[in-house]
Protein backbone atom coordinates (compact mmCIF):
# COMPACT_ATOMS: atom_id res chain seq x y z
CA UNK A 1 0.00 0.00 0.00
CA UNK A 2 3.10 2.55 0.76
CA UNK A 3 4.94 1.50 -2.09
CA UNK A 4 1.73 2.32 -4.37
CA UNK A 5 2.03 5.66 -2.70
CA UNK A 6 6.07 6.41 -3.26
CA UNK A 7 5.32 5.28 -6.66
CA UNK A 8 2.43 8.16 -7.31
CA UNK A 9 4.01 10.83 -6.22
CA UNK A 10 6.85 9.69 -7.97
CA UNK A 11 5.07 9.42 -11.23
CA UNK A 12 3.58 13.12 -10.52
CA UNK A 13 6.77 14.65 -10.28
CA UNK A 14 8.55 13.24 -13.28
CA UNK A 15 5.70 13.55 -15.79
CA UNK A 16 5.05 17.31 -14.23
CA UNK A 17 5.89 20.50 -16.70
CA UNK A 18 8.35 21.64 -14.62
CA UNK A 19 10.42 18.25 -14.21
CA UNK A 20 10.41 17.86 -17.98
CA UNK A 21 11.52 21.82 -18.56
CA UNK A 22 13.96 21.18 -16.44
CA UNK A 23 15.32 17.44 -17.60
CA UNK A 24 15.26 18.98 -21.62
CA UNK A 25 17.05 22.00 -20.27
CA UNK A 26 20.44 19.40 -18.34
CA UNK A 27 19.91 17.18 -21.30
CA UNK A 28 20.35 19.06 -23.96
CA UNK A 29 23.32 20.85 -21.94
CA UNK A 30 25.47 18.04 -21.56
CA UNK A 31 24.92 16.95 -25.06
CA UNK A 32 25.79 20.47 -26.12
CA UNK A 33 28.99 21.14 -24.19
CA UNK A 34 30.32 17.32 -25.81
CA UNK A 35 29.29 18.51 -28.94
CA UNK A 36 31.30 21.64 -28.65
CA UNK A 37 34.67 19.09 -27.33
CA UNK A 38 33.96 17.04 -30.40
CA UNK A 39 33.80 20.23 -32.74
CA UNK A 40 37.58 19.97 -32.19
CA UNK A 41 38.15 16.91 -34.11
CA UNK A 42 34.91 17.36 -36.15
CA UNK A 43 33.78 20.99 -36.68
CA UNK A 44 30.32 19.94 -38.36
CA UNK A 45 29.22 19.11 -34.69
CA UNK A 46 29.29 22.48 -34.40
CA UNK A 47 25.65 22.80 -35.68
CA UNK A 48 24.41 19.97 -33.26
CA UNK A 49 25.93 22.27 -30.61
CA UNK A 50 24.02 25.33 -31.31
CA UNK A 51 20.77 23.00 -32.17
CA UNK A 52 21.54 21.82 -28.33
CA UNK A 53 21.47 25.65 -27.35
CA UNK A 54 18.63 26.41 -28.96
CA UNK A 55 16.98 23.30 -27.06
CA UNK A 56 18.41 24.94 -23.46
CA UNK A 57 16.42 27.85 -24.84
CA UNK A 58 13.20 26.21 -25.23
CA UNK A 59 13.45 24.42 -21.76
CA UNK A 60 14.26 27.86 -20.19
CA UNK A 61 11.31 29.71 -21.67
CA UNK A 62 9.33 26.87 -20.77
CA UNK A 63 10.61 26.73 -17.58
CA UNK A 64 9.43 29.93 -17.42
CA UNK A 65 5.92 29.64 -18.66
CA UNK A 66 5.56 27.05 -15.41
CA UNK A 67 6.94 28.56 -13.04
CA UNK A 68 4.98 31.73 -14.09
CA UNK A 69 1.38 29.97 -13.90
CA UNK A 70 2.75 28.31 -10.33
CA UNK A 71 2.89 31.57 -8.80
CA UNK A 72 -0.58 32.73 -10.44
CA UNK A 73 -2.22 29.78 -9.14
CA UNK A 74 -1.02 30.18 -5.49
CA UNK A 75 -2.15 34.18 -5.97
CA UNK A 76 -5.32 32.65 -7.57
CA UNK A 77 -5.66 30.01 -4.30
CA UNK A 78 -4.77 32.66 -2.04
CA UNK A 79 -7.56 35.25 -3.18
CA UNK A 80 -10.06 33.23 -3.71
CA UNK A 81 -10.12 34.25 -7.19
CA UNK A 82 -10.97 31.71 -10.01
CA UNK A 83 -9.70 32.08 -13.95
CA UNK A 84 -12.55 31.74 -16.72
Amino acid sequence: MKIEKVIEQLANIIFSDKFQAKAMIYAFGILGVFCLIGSFWNPYQLLFAAMCAAMVLCGKSELKKVIRNESEKRKAGKYGKTNG
